[in-house]
């Protein structure tokens, strides 16, 4: 990363280069006639030049903000990547002021916390194993020290002179931190180190301010954009996904079994006495319970499984790849889980113990059938017997009346 020291070399050189005939001719002037006034008028040509040689250089550095707008805009376009868009903001704003180490914490938008996303450091971009702040920390939350607090106030801050350690040694830093926030939202902060008794100005703010903007109202978007995805395909209660995403999935899974022979199994499942339930503790409680059961279900399935709410009680489990035997067997999971598990009672009373059971249907592409929608109605009838059988077991499409429940089902 580029040395301010430097920089700051280069404009002074550049100053004293464009002044320096304007002051050989003042000397000259001035022992060849004593002209107090063309001294004068040359000491006044030299300002000018000086003037014009710093507004030069602050121009040069303005069109290097707007070069790393353009570049970081090439990815912004897209809006879709949040760490190749914050890799970049950082390399691009480390390269307009001087840093030895630059870090970007974004705001966790379920609590009031920052977390760290992304870190440039040294030449190479490597992070040196050297003691640093905020080295071991991860997670810093609002107000709590120097990041939580610029978070906290919405205001770029600059420490003159930190200490590693709590000692003021030769590990003594400057520290810069500037805000991301747009629309009085924090959406993170982007912290420089620098490891030199030179300390940040309120120009290096101002170079990385605007390319700080930029990237926080693109942020925000993505943010925005895939909270609307979500609400599309998820359920407002439960967070499974809704039953229009499960179809969708399971007709590009039926496409992939299809081209690739491979089977899918499909999971029906239905709380036992749900009705009663509601009636007997209210349809809050109904709603707690719901979620809990939404929990357990994603506790107990692959993380390529597709657990979705198919309607009021009833859930719906896509596992694409899946024999019937490894379906029936995760069925069978899910229903001791759930049949262990203590739901809640009565609101005023916490120490009320509820259990409760599912029943649960099993069917198999391409077992059962070639077509996503009958194997859907197979395992709904599926469900439709194991509940009219006793509740709490497991019925397999396709199976004999015989050898259809679940080995452990209680009647």
């Amino acid at each position: 990363m580029r040395s301010r020291t430097a920089t700051d070399w280069r404009l002074e050189a550049l100053a004293l280069t464009a002044c320096a005939p304007v002051a050989l001719m003042m000397v000259l002037t001035y022992h060849a006639s004593h002209n107090i006034g063309d001294v004068a008028l040359c000491a006044c040509l030299m300002i000018l030049l000086a003037l014009i040689a710093h507004y030069g250089f602050e121009v040069a550095m303005l069109r290097e903000q707007v070069d790393a707008m353009e570049k970081l805009s090439a990815v912004t376009l897209s809006q879709t990547n949040p760490h190749r868009l914050t890799e970049r903001f950082l390399q691009l704003s480390a390269r307009l002021i001087a840093c030895d180490r630059a870090t970007l914490w974004l705001t966790d938008e379920t609590q009031p916390r920052l977390e760290r996303v992304s870190r440039q450091g040294g030449s190479s971009g490597s992070v040196p194993n050297a003691c640093r702040l905020s080295s071991a920390v991860s997670t810093i939350r609002f107000g709590e020290g120097l990041i939580g607090k610029a978070a906290d106030r919405q205001a770029p801050q600059i420490i003159r002179e930190g200490a590693r350690g709590g000692a003021r040694d030769e590990s003594t830093f400057c520290l810069l931190l500037v805000p991301l926030v747009v629309g009085g939202e924090t959406i993170g902060v982007a912290q420089y180190e620098r490891d030199a008794p030179q300390s940040y100005t309120v120009r290096d703010i101002a170079r990385v301010r605007s390319l700080a903007t930029q990237t926080a109202t693109t942020l925000a978007n993505i943010r925005m954009h895939q909270d609307v995805y979500n609400q599309s395909v998820t359920d407002e209660l439960t967070g499974l996904y809704n039953r229009r995403h499960i179809t969708s999935v399971l007709l590009t899974e039926h496409r992939r079994a299809e081209r690739y022979g491979h089977a899918i199994s499909m999971i029906l499942l239905d709380v036992d006495g749900f009705k009663i339930y509601n009636d007997t503790y209210g349809h809050p409680q109904g709603d707690v319970l719901l979620k809990r059961l939404s929990a357990l279900l994603r506790e107990n399935v692959r993380s390529v499984d597709i657990v979705g709410r198919w309607g009021g009680e009833e859930f719906i489990i896509v596992m694409p790849e899946t024999p019937k035997e490894e379906a029936w067997r995760t069925a069978e999971r899910l229903r001791i889980a759930v049949a262990s598990a203590v739901f809640p009672g009565h609101p005023d009373d916490e120490d009320e113990r509820v259990y409760k059971t599912i029943s649960l249907g099993v069917a198999t592409f391409p077992d059962d059938t070639q077509d996503m929608q009958t194997l859907i109605a197979m395992a709904d009838q599926a469900l439709y017997r194991a509940k009219h059988g006793g509740r709490n077991q497991i019925v397999v499409a396709g199976a004999q009346s015989s050898g259809q429940h679940s080995e452990n089902a209680a009647a």
